[in-house]
């Protein structure tokens, strides 16, 4: 009841005591009826449980972080009596800095009202969205409900990326090996298992003619895949050198610029290994195609920057399983002595490295000498055949990470 209801019936009961007080018959009748106007307006503002129902839609259904959300909403009155002027009031949860109210009704009985609202944009993750509430007020402002109504939406928003016609990391001119080449040998390198004796209807190729020859029986080469990816991402989640605000700091240019990366690659038919370095640390495969592409991008959506380690423990662990010729690409904002070494190791033994850097500088002020040292850092990262590109908070995507005449002269000695 609002503050108007009570004052209403403040009222019905003074004219009830007023009318007892004076023996005035009339004024019992018009605190019956002011009473009856509240007890109406009551009802007419409360609809009975599962009246009203609401349905909720996004269109698109996995939207893309900073691009615009449509919401439809479906309000349908089941019930018999009409529902009064109504606002609906949505919650974001985290999703974005926004609530949303929109006014719609009134709506008759068995009738649906649609409509929808249209949101700028959302933040990367992944969100339950609780569900709606509908405020229902009567026309003379006496009555007012709140209720909950519909039910909870999960929501995926994927990171926001950039279609490359060309990367910068997988050029293959004058860098040695094009990564599309050294997918096949990714593909079918294996691990020698064992040798067993070769049954019929299997295949020849596999026969072990040294086995076979020192024993008199065919003799059959067990294997097993080393690896199934040809390019290995691996995004630091570092929560301590993450800078900025949420939704805009380093961490998230940094998924961005790997999702750019990660997709043109599955395009060019590239098979992928997602590494996010977190507390809990995981491994996601994705081939090419389109399933590819939604595991890739639904997997960075989830990604927190929650590690308390260095993110050289990551590339510990799983550095000694890469096999050679297999291109890892790593977008750091922390650029230091150890990912130096790390990186420099993984050269070595015949891993193409390459370092998407986001300039956390931009974010936050930096003295001078750390700004210096990262400089440092990058020009020894390139002599040693390592090469980085530096992204800041302004830069636009798409030329940054797309493979250019002035990157070909300057990564033109390189060789992998």
């Amino acid at each position: 009841m609002t503050a108007r209801g009570f004052g209403l019936a403040l009222f019905a009961l003074a004219t009830y005591l007023a009318g007892r007080l004076l023996g005035t018959e009339e004024l019992y009748l018009v605190a019956l009826a002011l009473v009856a106007m509240t007890v109406l307006t009551q009802v007419l503002a409360t609809p009975a449980r599962g009246t009203l129902t609401v349905e909720r839609s996004l269109d698109p259904t996995a939207p893309v972080a900073g691009e615009p959300v449509e919401i439809h909403l479906r309000v349908t009155n089941r019930g018999m009596v009409p529902v009064m002027p109504s606002e609906l009031t949505m919650s974001l949860a985290g999703a974005a800095d926004i609530e949303l109210r929109s006014s719609f009704g009134p709506i008759g009985p068995r009738r649906t009202s649609q409509f929808s609202i249209l949101v700028p944009g959302l933040r990367r993750g992944l969100y339950t969205l609780p569900a709606p509430s509908i405020r229902t007020e009567d026309p003379l402002g006496i009555a007012r409900r709140t209720r909950s109504r519909g039910r909870e939406t999960t929501v995926t928003v994927l990171p926001a990326h950039v279609t490359l016609e060309s990367c910068v990391f997988f050029g293959g001119r004058n860098r040695g090996q094009d990564p599309r080449t050294r997918a096949t040998s990714a593909h079918s390198t294996y691990d020698l298992r064992g040798v067993r004796p070769h049954q019929p209807g299997e295949p020849l190729s596999r026969i072990d003619w040294k086995s076979t020859a020192k024993t008199g029986v065919l003799m059959l080469r067990e294997t097993e895949e080393h690896t199934r990816s040809a390019v290995i991402l691996l995004l630091d989640g570092t929560e301590a050198a993450v800078a900025g605000r949420r939704g805009d700091d380093t961490f998230e240019l940094a998924v961005s610029a790997l999702a750019s990366v990660g997709v043109h690659a599955l395009r060019t038919g590239l098979s992928l290994k997602l590494i996010v370095h977190a507390d809990h640390p995981g491994e996601v495969f994705a081939d090419p195609g389109e399933r590819g592409e939604r595991v890739l991008l639904t997997s960075l959506a989830k990604a927190e920057p929650d590690a308390r380690r260095p993110l050289a423990m990551t590339i510990q662990t799983f550095g000694s399983s890469v096999a050679a010729g297999i291109s890892v690409v790593v977008a750091t904002s922390n650029i230091d002595r150890a990912l130096l070494a790390d990186l420099s190791s993984l050269r070595e033994r015949g891993t193409p490295s390459y370092v998407v850097h986001v300039d956390s500088g931009a974010y936050r002020t930096e003295h001078d000498l750390i700004a210096q040292e990262k400089r440092s850092l990058l020009h020894e990262l390139s002599l040693r055949g390592i090469p980085s590109v530096t992204l800041r908070s302004a830069d636009d995507l798409e030329p940054t990470l797309s493979l250019s005449p002035e990157m070909e002269r300057r990564w033109g000695g390189v060789r992998q």
